[in-house]
């Protein structure tokens, strides 16, 4: 996940937060650490997937980005794109 660049979002956060919000998998809210969140409104697109989340805690609301770090074949060997006969 990549924050760099996102200056409002650090300025409500510190890098301490947000590293602990990420090694520990954005189960906790990054504010104060209330595991009752949820995310909502996904966004796909090229630079990754993004979702709007809140704390039901706090109130307090951010957003998460993740990016495609690899892929891994399905099946052993099989390197086809599903609906194709070759």
């Amino acid at each position: 996940m990549s924050l760099k660049g996102n200056a409002a979002y650090l300025m409500m956060l510190s890098e301490i937060q947000v590293e602990t919000y990420v090694a520990e998998g954005g189960v906790k809210c990054p504010h104060c650490g209330s595991p009752e969140i949820e995310a909502s409104n996904q966004i796909f697109n090229e630079a990754g997937i993004f979702f709007d989340c809140a704390c039901l805690t706090c109130l307090r609301t951010w957003k998460e980005h993740y990016e495609l770090a690899g892929i891994t074949p399905t099946e052993e060997g099989d390197e086809r794109v599903h609906g194709t006969s070759n």
